[in-house]
C-alpha cells in the first residue's frame, strides 16, 4: 500500500483573529501547489464561529489547554497593536493527531507559492524544519532572537513549516518539544532566551 501524505493546520480563534479563515487562505494554496489533501485541527468554539469549509478534506476537533495565558503582541501595522491571547500549547500533540503516514504542518499565516516542499517527502530525514528565514525585503530577521535564541546560543529553528513522518525519531522529537513546552521556565533559563510567550520555535529548537 502507498504511503499516506497530507497537509495539517491549526486553527483556534481568539477574539480578535479568525484562523480558521487565514487556514482556508493556506490550505487553498497548498492544494494549488503540493495537491496535498489538507486537515484542520480546531476546537467547537471556533468551528462554530467560522462553520466548516469545503477546502478541507478532513476536521479534528482537539481543544485546547483553555486555562493557560498565552499573551502576545499583534501587528496590524507598523502603527497599531493589540495584545490577545496565542493558542499553540498543543501543537506538539501533532504527532497523534495526524491521520497521515507523512505529514507537512503549516501555520495558517504561510502561503506556499511553488511545489519545492513536496520534495520532502523523498528526503530520507525523519523530521524537517527550516533554519533560514528571509524578511519581504531580501534580508535577515530583524530581531536577533529570530537568528539565535540569544546572541551567543543556539541556531534558531522555524516551527512554521515541519515535515515528519511516524517513525519512532520523529515521535522522540515531538515527545522532546512536550517535554520543552512542560519545562518552559526551566529551559528559559538555561537557553537565556527573552521570558514572555510560550514560542514554539525555542521548543523545536531545543528538541
Amino acid at each position: 500500500s502507498t504511503s499516506s501524505k497530507g497537509a495539517i493546520f491549526f486553527a483556534y480563534n481568539n477574539e480578535q483573529l479568525d484562523y480558521i479563515k487565514l487556514a482556508c487562505l493556506s490550505a487553498s494554496s497548498v492544494k494549488k501547489h503540493l495537491n496535498l489533501p489538507c486537515t484542520l485541527i480546531t476546537d467547537n468554539g471556533s468551528l462554530a464561529h467560522s462553520g466548516k469549509s469545503d477546502i478541507f478534506d478532513n476536521v479534528i476537533i482537539a481543544e485546547h489547554e483553555k486555562d493557560t495565558p498565552n499573551i502576545r503582541n499583534y501587528y496590524d501595522t507598523p502603527y497599531a497593536n493589540y495584545k490577545a491571547q496565542f493558542n499553540n500549547l498543543n501543537k506538539h500533540a501533532i504527532f497523534k493527531l495526524s491521520p497521515y503516514d507523512q505529514t507537512i504542518l503549516f501555520d495558517v499565516d504561510y502561503l506556499v507559492n511553488n511545489d519545492i516542499l513536496n520534495l520532502a517527502f523523498n528526503i530520507d530525514a525523519p523530521v524537517q524544519l527550516y533554519k533560514n528565514a528571509q524578511t519581504l525585503k531580501n534580508t535577515e530577521p530583524d530581531h536577533s532572537t529570530d537568528r539565535r535564541l540569544n546572541d551567543v546560543s543556539i541556531p534558531l529553528c522555524w516551527s512554521t513549516v515541519i515535515y515528519f513522518d511516524k517513525s519512532p525519531m520523529s515521535k522522540m522529537f515531538f515527545d522532546m518539544w512536550k517535554h520543552v513546552k512542560e519545562n518552559y521556565d526551566y529551559y528559559q533559563s538555561v537557553y537565556k532566551f527573552p521570558e514572555g510567550f510560550y514560542r514554539t520555535d525555542f521548543a523545536v529548537s531545543i528538541s
